[in-house]
């Protein structure tokens, strides 16, 4: 009988332990990931029309339009620092242009000149680039 106490004991243990190891990020639990299905233009991404590009809420979405070719646009919600995510998004293309990628920009430094850039065309053509600039 004594041996069956001290083997459920142990097993006891072991189980919370291995809980404890397994147990969730609490912050990360708390503070999720932004998520943004764009139907509402409150909800705080950058918006702006010049004459190379135009970014705004229209059609239930974040529209990007590119006026000048080879012009690259984007817009971003916040300062906020994420590190080590998983990113989803859907993207509805319109362009006529074969070669129009569209795509994620990663890791951005504070300037346009230091990121990663994921991007697709189209006809599937996939761009990966780690752009770095050093001052000084």
């Amino acid at each position: 009988m004594k041996s069956n106490l001290r083997v459920l004991g142990f097993i006891i243990i072991l189980a919370l332990t291995a809980l404890a190891c397994a147990a969730p990020n609490v912050s990360s639990l708390l503070n999720p990931m932004p998520s943004d299905d764009f139907s509402s233009d409150s909800s705080g991404w950058g918006t702006g029309t010049d004459s190379s590009s135009s970014v705004e809420y229209a059609n239930d979405g974040l529209q990007m339009i590119v006026y000048t070719p080879f012009y690259v646009t984007w817009s971003t919600q916040s300062l906020e620092t994420f590190e080590n995510v998983h990113i989803e998004v859907s993207v509805k293309n319109e362009s006529t242009d074969p070669e129009a990628l569209y795509g994620i920009v990663c890791n951005e430094l504070g300037s346009t000149e230091s990121f990663y850039y994921v991007g697709i065309s189209p006809g599937w053509l996939l761009c990966l680039h780690q752009i770095r600039c050093c001052t000084g």
